[in-house]
């Protein structure tokens, strides 16, 4: 473990010497991976998104580009093979914590039989479980914040190239906060998405094999307390679904503001010539209270779903144990401590991780739909740009120029063309 240590994470320790010495500059740090350099992943991402249209031209006339499905042809099997090792761990390594401890709690009972050999096999798993689970854990949280970031960094790399081939018409529909909107906001969506995705997946099957394992010891009384979780998670879902149309009302409430701000800035002499600092005050002050009107809603959303946990558990073990009574069975200490095992692995992965899921998916699927909607203005036709050369004067001052759809841009700048 110690020789993994050191090959995984001692690289940072002459970083960190570094920065206890002086302040960190730009140079200090390491260059990024190459698969991690924002030319190569838009690059790829690019490519997807042009092929998507292709692929539907084969099989309609209009073609219908989708930057969902350009991100998962360029992310599938990464996130496929990271669920499948959080699958490992969520179903084999935590179940496996409360097999043995249902194992194990024989051998305190009065008048045990259990050998003291077996019961330090089965401590001695349920160590070996619970650490293997710290370490997997921490890993996988890793790997999907990794994969979070390449795709950010894909996504944010495809619309600075979008933003650099905007006609003027479509620089007209968008303001430049918008842009750093899209970038600072939308963009960050993924990196908490990626970490929640593949629970829409693996807390239903969890679900399944946590059923039938409690199935196997109370009988029938499992299906109450799993219905008890179901129902209640069912609402939780629903309302954490809410979330998503409380984001887009925030992120048009953002561009709002900020269209506001740079009309603001680009005519604040003449609101300075007139005085009218205090009616713009007051606009910009009632826009930005609507925007946080919007977030408080999402954050009453969050910890209604998130405090609901503290009472998920008790209330399907009070379900489940008061079933098992009334059958005419008899209840044992032993017995409790195992099915309140189940019951908090089961809430903690349903309750906990799937309805924040379903929340943070919902919002990151309103993101993409607004990167996709930028992604779709209208670009200056490449085909008709023309170069516009200047004619170079006698101190050797030269310039080019691209028109393009009556637009004209200078390129090429020498550093003696630009006049002082």
């Amino acid at each position: 473990m110690f020789f993994i240590f050191q090959t995984k994470c001692s690289w940072v320790w002459p970083t960190f010497w570094k920065g206890y010495r002086k302040e960190l500059d730009v140079e200090d740090l390491y260059e990024p991976l190459k698969s991690d350099e924002s030319g190569r992943l838009g690059d790829i991402l690019e490519t997807l998104w042009l092929l998507i249209p292709r692929h539907w031209k084969a099989q309609c006339e209009k073609p219908k580009p989708s930057l969902l499905k350009a991100l998962r042809n360029m992310f599938w099997k990464q996130y496929l093979s990271v669920g499948l090792l959080d699958a490992f761990n969520t179903i084999c390594v935590r179940l496996g914590q409360s097999l043995l401890l249902q194992q194990l709690l024989p051998f305190f009972a009065l008048g045990s039989t259990t050998p003291v050999e077996s019961a330090m096999y089965y401590s001695g798993g349920i160590v070996g479980c619970t650490l293997l689970n710290v370490i997997l854990t921490n890993h996988i949280n890793y790997w999907c914040m990794h994969l979070g970031l390449k795709m950010r960094i894909a996504c944010s790399s495809l619309i600075f190239r979008k933003a650099m081939r905007l006609s003027r018409t479509a620089l007209g529909e968008s303001a430049s906060g918008q842009v750093v909107n899209l970038l600072s906001n939308d963009v960050s969506r993924f990196d908490l998405m990626s970490i929640l995705l593949n629970h829409l997946w693996i807390d239903p099957t969890l679900t399944v094999v946590v059923t039938c394992l409690m199935y196997k010891d109370v009988g029938w009384a499992a299906f109450v307390g799993v219905g008890t979780i179901f129902i209640i998670v069912t609402s939780l879902s629903y309302i954490s679904s809410l979330s998503s149309k409380f984001r887009l009302m925030v992120a048009l409430r953002t561009d709002k503001r900020i269209r506001l701000m740079d009309e603001i800035v680009n005519g604040v002499q003449v609101i300075k010539m007139y005085a009218w600092e205090k009616p713009f005050m007051a606009l910009i002050s009632n826009t930005r209270r609507k925007e946080i009107r919007k977030l408080w809603n999402i954050g009453m959303v969050r910890g209604f779903y998130m405090g609901s946990m503290m009472i998920t558990t008790r209330l399907a073990l009070f379900a489940t144990l008061i079933t098992y009574v009334l059958t005419g069975s008899h209840l044992q200490a032993s017995f409790v401590f195992v099915i309140q095992s189940y019951y908090n692995i089961l809430i903690n992965t349903m309750a906990g991780y799937f309805t924040r899921a379903v929340s943070e998916v919902s919002e990151s699927y309103i993101s993409i739909g607004r990167l996709q909607k930028f992604l779709e203005y209208e670009e200056y036709d490449a085909q008709g740009v023309k170069m516009l050369t200047s004619d170079p004067s006698p101190e050797g001052k030269t310039a080019k120029a691209v028109e393009a759809n009556g637009d004209v841009a200078l390129t090429s700048l020498s550093q003696s063309s630009i006049p002082r």
